[in-house]
């Protein structure tokens, strides 16, 4: 039923001021525009005269910074490398972390890039070239430098078919997939506009798409071309069975995706035909064996030119016709019309607006549209202009068409469906572990106010908020975790902990597991653990194989009297079996207190972590004293308890364990906060722009 079916997992993006799901949705349902005059701020970075007039559009702020720390890079080499090699950076450690996963965890892994990116503009302006190498500089490299920084083992490569390249990325991208050729796949677009024309410059016989003031207006009678912007966008691509396997968040899901040419059927090279547009447009539907009558929607490339506009129309309405005689049925929208022309990063645009509007079961309407091309035929088609926003019926199974064109003669085309979870959710009722963690202490107190700020206005299931920070982030030394059995619970702990300035956690080079027979384990964590147990020293043996499993393998096991017994089996030493045959014959052992504060005193506390067994015990107390309160000893009145315990004294379990048995999945929380480093070279000037005005 699955097969060649693609899941959207996850999704990093900017396009104009928006960064997020939530401000797309809200700037789409409102109908904005993000078009605007460069800043004073833009024009220094850029080189350009702070007095001239340049094109609005809508640009990306703040490009002149990125955390080279975060990703181990030299400040004065990261200043050099293409601000768009850094915002790809950015965007593929974002979309990992949206998709619930600790990009540490996908090391090594056959894992894809496949991106495309805007010209090499940055080697020619930048004219201080001290430091700046062919790797850095280079566009050919950014897709390189995504496997590089995070190893990925599978193939990279930068993709450039004009326009229709970010749309080529993600078809490539299914297609390794489905020849099992991949496991997972980044994919997406870079474009940002760094030699900017002054208005009276623009040479319209050589840019014959711009518009006269730098509005879009798809599909609208007094379109005259399109305005130009900066945008970004990463998702994250997997086989739907893997994706539903994995407990991965699931956006929508790709039915199929291809590409073909115009060849020499257009009257010019760079120009559209129709007839190549609508021939992959029905082989897609074909291909995705669906009812054409439910693509709800078709997120079109729409260049806002007249002829442009209806000859996409017109081939869109032909493809469908062919599989039904249905009027008026599939609205055309184009995110062109928020962003202008985003050039290598259209297609990604494109393909991320259908997909948050599939999940979120919105029809966007399309901005700056005031009454239909008189060219486009949309009473007697099956398509019509998307003039308001539309509520689609979540019950249903919604697609969609995302559709791109370059001067390439390249068309692509993506058939999407919705994601319909059809299995029964219950809210657990358990204690469960919360981890929050940074690099240093400003960046963790950050991160719990974005998370603070999450928990108040959504309404995730809170066992899967746990599962993503347990499992889906890279753990850093300042470290708290937070057991919590409700949303209150876990916010006023979180808001506790901010008022709470703490150290680093250090690394533990010795771990020692306690088990003493008089330890006292809690009802709870005798229920988790296995509720038909009532001898301590078995429910003991049963929490050390839990940390165990977990990959907490200790250095030494403590044990005293009976609950040598427990050290026996946990070492390797005895099977369970001979588990209560031991207990007897230890339980009259003599402890020695002395030889035991000897061999606590021999450690380094500074270096060590003590687990015990159990809850507080004769042993505990001894190591307690014996440091002056400087060991750290983990307790928990529950399981969940004692992997926030582990955390906090810097032993970093696996918690998948934990999640094993418990309905769970990963859910979308906010990703990490970026230290704002200004990393732009010390010279930034604007070449020469004859002869390439028409980019």
């Amino acid at each position: 039923m699955n097969k060649n079916k693609i899941a959207v997992v996850g999704m990093a993006f900017r396009f104009g001021d928006v960064s997020n799901i939530d401000e797309l949705h809200a700037l789409l349902i409102e109908k904005k525009e993000c078009l605007k005059e460069l800043s004073p701020q833009r024009k220094k970075l850029l080189g350009l005269s702070p007095e001239k007039k340049y094109i609005p559009m809508s640009y990306i702020n703040g490009i002149e910074y990125f955390d080279s720390a975060l990703f181990g890079v030299n400040a004065d080499k990261a200043a050099y490398m293409d601000p768009q090699q850094k915002l790809a950076l950015v965007l593929t450690l974002e979309a990992l972390e949206n998709a619930g996963y600790n990009y540490e965890e996908l090391k090594r892994s056959n894992t894809t890039v496949n991106l495309a990116v805007n010209e090499d503009y940055f080697g020619i302006c930048c004219g201080d070239k001290a430091g700046r190498g062919f790797v850095n500089s280079n566009t050919a490299m950014t897709a390189g430098m995504i496997s590089y920084f995070f190893d990925l083992r599978g193939s990279a490569t930068v993709i450039n078919s004009a326009c229709t390249s970010s749309l080529s990325a993600i078809c490539q991208a299914c297609l390794q997939l489905n020849n099992f050729d991949t496991d997972l796949a980044v994919a997406g677009g870079i474009n940002l506009n760094l030699i900017i024309p002054e208005i009276e410059s623009i040479d319209r016989d050589l840019y014959d798409i711009a518009s006269t003031d730098g509005h879009t207006r798809s599909f609208s009678s007094d379109a005259d071309g399109c305005g130009m912007g900066d945008g970004a966008g990463i998702v994250l691509l997997k086989r739907l069975d893997d994706a539903l396997r994995d407990k991965n968040n699931i956006y929508a899901v790709i039915c199929s995706s291809g590409s073909n040419s115009c060849g020499g059927a257009s009257a010019t090279p760079g120009m559209p035909d129709g007839s190549a547009q609508s021939a992959l447009i029905i082989k897609n539907i074909g291909a995705a064996d669906i009812p054409a009558e439910k693509i709800r929607f078709a997120e079109c490339h729409a260049s806002a030119t007249p002829i442009g506009d209806s000859i996409e129309a017109r081939a869109l309405s032909e493809a469908l016709v062919a599989f039904t005689d249905k009027k008026r049925y599939c609205a055309v929208t184009s995110i062109k019309s928020n962003f202008g022309h985003l050039n290598m990063a259209s297609g990604i645009a494109g393909f991320i607006k259908a997909v948050v509007a599939l999940y979120n079961n919105t029809i966007y309407p399309l901005a700056n549209f005031n009454s239909p091309n008189p060219l486009i035929d949309f009473e007697n088609g099956a398509i019509y202009p998307s003039v308001n926003p539309e509520e689609l019926d979540a019950t249903e199974d919604n697609y969609a068409s995302v559709m791109s064109y370059g001067h390439s003669g390249v068309n692509g085309n993506v058939i999407l469906s919705n994601f319909r979870d059809r299995r029964i959710r219950h809210e657990s009722d358990i204690m469960l572990p919360f981890v929050l963690s940074a690099r240093n202490a400003d960046t963790f107190v950050t991160k719990c106010d974005e998370l603070l700020e999450y928990l108040k206005v959504k309404n995730a299931p809170l066992k899967d908020i746990s599962f993503t920070l347990c499992n889906g982030r890279k753990h850093y030394s300042y470290v708290r975790g937070f057991a919590a059995k409700n949303k209150n619970d876990l916010i006023r702990l979180i808001e506790e902990s901010k008022r709470c300035r703490f150290k680093p956690v250090k690394h533990n080079e010795k771990i020692i597991f306690i088990a003493a027979d008089d330890s006292s384990l809690s009802g709870t964590l005798r229920s988790e653990l296995n509720n038909n147990i009532c001898e301590n020293t078995a429910i003991q043996l049963e929490l050390g194989k839990f940390l165990l499993n977990s990959g907490i393998k200790p250095d030494t096991i403590w044990g005293c009297r009976g609950s040598n017994a427990v050290v026996a089996v946990l070492s390797g030493q005895a099977s369970e079996e001979e588990l209560s045959m031991l207990y007897r014959k230890y339980s009259n052992a003599v402890f020695n207190r002395e030889r035991f504060m000897n061999a606590v005193s021999s450690l380094d506390f500074d270096k060590c972590c003590f687990i015990s067994l159990g809850g507080k015990s004769e042993m505990a107390d001894i190591i307690d004293r014996v440091s002056g309160g400087m060991a750290y000893i983990c307790y928990g009145e529950s399981l969940a308890e004692y992997i926030c315990s582990l955390f906090n004294c810097g032993v970093i379990p696996d918690t998948r364990h934990f999640f094993s048995n418990i309905d769970v999945k990963s859910t979308p929380l906010p990703v990490y906060p970026h230290e704002k480093t200004v990393s732009w070279p010390k010279k930034f000037h604007q070449p020469d722009l004859s002869g390439i005005l028409g980019r």
